[in-house]
């Protein structure tokens, strides 16, 4: 599959690379449009986690880790680390509980939707594969009690 949106340069290595758009946004961009549990910009977010009424997913860049080098081509596969957040809402009956059924739905969704990743070209930029390194699992509470399930993966872009 193939999908577009506009874009910025990456240089690297001393070569230049187009890139139509930021990894993270890439990640956002295929999860939409591979699942109808995900909507960008209504449930699901880039590098921020804005306060919503619904279940949300936000996608966060961390510390890459070491390029693979490929000798006989010259190009380096870049491997970004992201770490995927989904956070439950509010009880609406204002139990002080929340039930986090719904958010760790979404949490496997992503997981299961991201782990298939595999040659993929989106956005004009190849991914050879997007790794997740854990299952989701219970990482915090927020300070309104919501629960946040979290996991992370490591994305390998040529």
């Amino acid at each position: 599959m193939v999908y577009s949106m506009s874009g910025s340069i990456n240089i690297q290595d001393g070569r230049v690379r187009q890139y139509t758009m930021g990894m993270i946004e890439d990640v956002v961009t295929y999860l939409d449009a591979n699942s109808t549990s995900f909507a960008a910009g209504t449930n699901l977010f880039a590098h921020t986690m804005p306060e919503t009424t619904v279940t949300t997913c936000a996608i966060f860049e961390r510390q890459s880790v070491e390029p693979v080098r490929r000798m006989s081509t010259g190009n380096t596969v870049q491997k970004h680390t992201i770490q995927l957040f989904v956070r439950s809402t509010v009880p609406a009956g204002g139990e002080s509980i929340p039930i986090p059924t719904a958010s760790r739905a979404k949490a496997d969704t992503a997981w299961e939707i991201l782990d298939r990743v595999t040659n993929a070209t989106i956005s004009g930029t190849t991914y050879l594969r997007i790794e997740p390194l854990f299952a989701p699992f219970e990482a915090a509470r927020d300070e309104r009690g919501r629960i946040i399930f979290s996991f992370s993966a490591i994305v390998w872009r040529a």
